[in-house]
C-alpha cells in the first residue's frame, strides 16, 4: 500500500476526471490488454482515485477522461480503503 502521502503521488502521475455532476477528481488512468485462455481479448480499463474522491459512485454512474465518457462498471477498494480502482467501459 502507498504510505507516502498521496497528493504527492497524485500530482505527479494523475490526470482529470469529470464525473456526471461536474466535479473534477484527479486519478491514475490505465488500459491493459487483457487475453483469456478461452480465446477472447479486450481492454481492462481503470481509474484509481482518493476513495474520499468516488464516495458515493455507483454502478452505471459515468466519469470523462480525456473526452471520452465511460461507464463505471466496478468499484473496488484497495487495501486499507484509502484508494479506489473504478473499473471502467467505453
Amino acid at each position: 500500500m502507498i504510505q507516502e502521502n498521496l497528493e504527492i503521488f497524485f500530482k505527479e502521475f494523475a490526470v482529470q476526471g469529470t464525473l456526471a455532476g461536474g466535479a473534477v477528481i484527479s486519478g491514475i488512468f490505465d488500459q491493459d490488454f487483457l487475453q483469456m485462455d478461452i480465446g477472447v481479448e479486450g481492454r481492462l480499463i481503470t481509474f484509481l482515485a482518493k476513495s474520499m474522491d468516488v464516495d458515493g459512485l455507483h454502478h452505471g454512474d459515468t466519469i470523462t477522461i480525456n473526452s471520452i465518457p465511460y461507464g463505471i462498471v466496478g468499484i473496488e477498494p484497495r487495501d486499507d480503503g484509502i484508494i479506489t480502482d473504478l473499473i471502467l467501459k467505453v
